[in-house]
């Protein structure tokens, strides 16, 4: 059975990469929870494979470590574990980083 595919052309490709782009920065902007910084910037959760990646806190020292990680499929399971006093991993300009303080969730502080 042969499959019909039409071809698209050179604008067609960018509009689509371009929507795409768009969707991913609006799923960045929607998120319920991310990190203040001092020059007022909000970070976004870092997520690996679609998932929110939290530290377990009764590791102590070692709780960033691979081993360690948490792994949540929900924003809400996030937000609970937070709210139990679980660390998350949350984009920054180099690369993510384990964080506890100046959390916010749907624009009120829980660290």
């Amino acid at each position: 059975m042969q499959k019909d595919f039409s071809p698209i052309n050179r604008q067609q490709l960018l509009d689509r990469q371009r929507e795409a782009a768009a969707s991913a920065e609006s799923k960045k902007l929607m998120t319920r929870i991310y990190r203040l910084t001092s020059d007022g910037r909000q970070w976004p959760p870092a997520q690996k494979d679609g998932l929110f990646v939290l530290g377990d806190p009764s590791a102590r020292n070692v709780k960033h470590q691979k081993k360690n990680e948490v792994l949540v499929p929900t924003e809400e399971e996030a937000i609970r574990l937070i709210l139990k006093g679980f660390p998350i991993r949350i984009e920054t300009k180099t690369r993510p980083s384990l964080v506890r303080r100046n959390l916010f969730v749907d624009g009120k502080r829980v660290s």
